[in-house]
């Protein structure tokens, strides 16, 4: 039989509208008088395309697809006029950053789009709750909500499958022949979902660089694509049964007799079983509880479900083969890619080597610093796999690099990659050029007290500063006349791997891999393990934070391994001339004081930037501290006890004016939640962005 093909949206538009007119079947007198007796050969339609009408149901086939089609070409557009916006302010702003620019871009462009971001694109289902899991106890949780705007469409998706399969049906039929049509209807549609199915769930998905959605999102609606094909592939076996039950004389034996000698019926049957099992072991509660175990077992049931269909189709020659082999295609293409990337990035003379350290404080965590192979372009808020075959031998768990020590600004000559230094006005590096702008005295003095709010004080603002004035918690700093404490001091080995091109990620003891790791890790006699192991990436980093004129980041314990990348990335660009941002606010959640110790060195290293405290403020927040008096780790950084109050910290940030405000959050569910509710109460007053970094699994 022929390939199938795709009609016109045209002809999809006319013949639905016909179809919806008539109810449905275009035929509905079609039987089969027998030849021996003239009675009805009711059985007919229980093998075969009896009963079953292709030409509607490729013409509901291309419909979907079609409406697929127009929601992709409609992100495409908010994708293209998104990316233009953002690199117009950010040109105008590397040239023209003065503080009259600045209040211009810090002004929300459009009330309509400020209400679609607070009530549609932001907002959860609910009121708060998002990415904080849904607990029925401490041990089991129901996963989380989607967003209003996800909510809609997969709302408007499931419905058309559910209108397909129902209400385009023509009722008048017999009852043999319309459950023949309804077999036929969910088992091509079952097998035309598949398609986008396997197409979101690789990490290589093409979407994710075309719209800049995370696959964290295309994860969610493969979740909710998976349920319908398990859906509509079980109504197509249960179709099968009952017809075949109802219309053959020996009932049940039939069933069983057929099973046994129709390759055919039996590789369906097979393929159907496999999404049923896949969907019993998909629900939040057990795939949170052994996730290792789950994710083998669901690989293992798709490829069982991919071939029994793939024989299903082709032993009786259905035209619905087309989608399977682009299933095939599908998933070979995001494992070549993930293989060629294992190997191009890990094998060379030796393969990648691994140094994990155990680090004290902060309830077990590992210091994972990786030393490549070849060179790696690496971006901050990145994130990559890791395999370490002789720890888990399948397994690869994904890991924000927190750091690199390569400079991907530079040429192999030592020049630099970009073009010249653009002196610009309102800049408070000492080198900038001495340019003045054009405000009132008022205005320069707020900018004065705005760079100088860090020297001035480490726990309050100037008082005639916007800026906002945290709380006074139980705090006792340093001295600052006295050394830093350290851990210990750096070895010939960590400095011998400080020199080399490394790669550095910091795992927090949770179950499975990343406990295995630290307990081995730590049974050593320096608490620090080599291995060699295999690097997959990067991945992530859809969204940039170049064209902001304030940046703030907010991490909940580990989390800080997104965060501070972008620290490091943004003050380099801002004592080179080339940044936009003027304020970079990090705020680190932590329940323990000595998880500070997981990032000191790298710390150290922004600190020892000249300067640095005119651009960038951290606060570190302790949410279950010990004792009566909070002791900051760092002389540089203020401890405040407690968790923030982050309707009156991001009112104050807004009443900045620092231009478009970018906000990003990388941290456990209620931490993200309470951010994106605050960033929606001030999304009228200001013009802001929220980028959310998480793993939903």
């Amino acid at each position: 039989m022929a390939p199938q093909t795709f009609s016109t949206p045209e002809v999809v538009g006319a013949a639905i509208g016909d179809l919806v007119r008539r109810g449905g079947h275009e035929d509905t007198s079609h039987v089969t008088p027998s030849p021996a007796n003239g009675e009805i050969d009711w059985e007919m339609y229980t093998y075969g395309l009896n009963g079953v009408d292709n030409r509607e149901n490729i013409i509901l086939s291309s419909s979907l697809f079609y409406s697929l089609y127009f929601m992709l070409f409609v992100l495409l557009l908010l994708r293209i006029h998104n990316v233009v916006f953002v690199k117009i302010r950010h040109i105008l702003l590397l040239h023209t950053n003065t503080r009259e620019a600045l209040k211009y871009w810090a002004t929300p462009a459009n009330s309509t789009i400020s209400f679609l971001k607070r009530h549609i694109l932001w907002a959860p289902v609910g009121r708060i709750k998002h990415n904080r899991e849904i607990r029925l106890s401490g041990a089991i949780n129901v996963g989380t909500l989607p967003t209003r705007l996800q909510a809609i469409l997969l709302l408007i998706y499931f419905g058309s499958n559910v209108a397909y399969c129902t209400v385009l049906l023509n009722w008048d039929l017999p009852r043999p022949q319309l459950i023949a049509e309804f077999r036929g209807r969910t088992g091509v549609l079952g097998v035309v979902n598949m398609v986008p199915l396997f197409l979101l769930a690789g990490r290589n998905n093409p979407l994710i660089w075309i719209f800049g959605i995370p696959f964290d999102t295309w994860n969610l609606i493969h979740r909710w694509m998976g349920r319908v094909v398990v859906i509509e592939s079980t109504c197509h076996v249960v179709a099968w049964t009952v017809n075949k039950v109802e219309t053959s004389e020996d009932g049940w034996n039939s069933v069983w007799e057929i099973i046994r000698n129709s390759p055919f019926v039996l590789s369906g049957l097979i393929g159907g079983i496999a999404f049923i099992v896949i969907l019993i072991q998909s629900p939040s509660p057990i795939r949170h509880a052994a996730y290792e175990t789950f994710l083998h077992l669901h690989i293992a049931l798709a490829v069982v479900a991919l071939v029994s269909v793939f024989y299903h189709l082709k032993i009786d020659k259905l035209p619905q083969m087309f989608y399977i082999l682009i299933c095939i295609g599908i998933w070979s293409y995001d494992r070549c890619a993930r293989l060629f990337r294992l190997l191009y990035r890990n094998c060379g003379t030796r393969l990648t080597r691994f140094r994990i350290q155990a680090l004290p404080g902060g309830g077990g965590a590992c210091r994972v610093e990786i030393e490549m192979v070849r060179p790696w372009r690496y971006t901050p808020g990145s994130h990559a796999y890791v395999y370490l075959p002789w720890v888990s031998l399948w397994q690869s768990h994904p890991f924000s690099i927190a750091w690199s020590n390569q400079d991907k600004h530079t040429t192999d000559d030592g020049e630099e990659k970009f073009g010249p230094r653009i002196d610009r006005p309102f800049s408070s590096s000492s080198n900038d050029s001495q340019a003045t702008i054009d405000s009132n005295p008022q205005d320069e003095q707020e900018l004065q007290d705005i760079e100088k709010m860090s020297s001035l004080a480490p726990f309050a603002a100037p008082k005639n500063s916007q800026f906002p004035s945290f709380p006074t918690s139980p705090l006792v700093l340093r001295d600052p006349r006295q050394p830093l404490p350290r851990v210990s001091r750096m070895t010939k080995e960590e400095k011998c791997w400080a020199e080399k091109n490394t790669m550095s990620m910091v795992l927090s003891k949770r179950t499975g891999m990343t406990k295995t790791l630290w307990e081995m890790a730590n049974r050593m006699p320096n608490k620090t393990l080599h291995l060699t192991g295999f690097l997959e990436g990067e991945y992530g980093a859809e969204h940039g934070l170049y064209s902001y004129g304030m940046v703030v980041l907010v991490a909940g314990g580990v989390g800080i391994t997104h965060c501070i990348g972008w620290v490091r990335e943004l003050l380099r660009l801002h004592k080179e001339g080339r940044g936009v941002a003027r304020r970079v606010v990090l705020i680190w959640v932590v329940p323990d004081r000595d998880q500070y110790e997981w990032c000191r060195d790298w710390f150290d290293q922004i600190f020892a930037v000249p300067g640095w405290e005119e651009f960038v403020t951290i606060q570190l927040y302790v949410s279950r501290p010990k004792g009566d008096v909070l002791v900051s780790p760092c002389a540089s950084i203020p401890a405040y006890a407690g968790r923030p109050d982050w309707d009156s910290l991001f009112s104050k940030f807004v009443d900045q004016k620092l231009g478009t405000m970018g906000v990003t959050v990388c941290g456990p569910g209620t931490l993200s939640d309470s951010i994106r509710f605050a960033v929606r109460k001030q999304i009228t007053h200001a013009s802001i962005d929220f980028l959310e970094e998480s793993f939903t699994w």
